[in-house]
């Protein structure tokens, strides 16, 4: 798939936009506490272990999802709406997720290869989480207001894995059953 023009409805309420390369997911976040050295900005000065008060810092485990949500926010940023939607919104996601090697023979795709990437691959809502990430400030305030998630992961065979992004402000017309 090539890099595509954004797509808009007739009252550009939904965006649809394609960003090339292997989808990342969030990993699991940890935290890890450290004292830093006492100062007039520290209130509370442990007077049992002699430092500052602790501090937690979050890291996430995953070392590509960085990356990936920078490339996502810089694709967002070039299609983002005029004004930031500000009621509910539907995020609808495609991750294609390229095909390993091994999937391959000297014909093509092995008949044996699975038609879905359901293992070893990454988990779909964090997927989804990077995605959702990447979006808060480009097309909404907080990703709070996203009311409808759809997410699928289909295997590619060749050089266009990626995924489909389209994000669709929800007017007050909607009803959702």
């Amino acid at each position: 798939m090539t890099d595509q023009a954004t797509l808009f409805d007739s009252e550009q309420t939904t965006i649809k936009f394609f960003v090339g390369g292997d989808p990342a997911s969030k990993g699991s976040m940890s935290g890890f506490p450290f004292f830093p050295k006492s100062g007039p900005w520290d209130k509370a000065w442990c007077p049992v272990c002699k430092r500052g008060s602790p501090r937690v810092t979050i890291t996430d485990s995953s070392k590509r999802a960085k990356k990936w949500q920078k490339q996502v926010k810089a694709k967002a940023r070039t299609v983002k709406p005029a004004a930031l939607f500000q009621g509910p919104i539907a995020i609808t996601c495609t991750f294609l997720m390229p095909r390993p090697k091994g999937h391959f023979g000297a014909h093509g795709v092995k008949p044996s290869a699975p038609k879905w990437p359901i293992k070893k691959h990454a988990d779909t809502d964090k997927q989804m989480r990077v995605i959702l990430d990447a979006l808060t400030g480009e097309f909404y305030e907080d990703d709070s207001q996203v009311i409808e998630l759809h997410a699928v992961k289909r295997f590619v065979d060749d050089n266009n894995s990626g995924v489909v992004v389209e994000a669709t402000a929800l007017d007050g017309a909607f009803e959702p059953f």
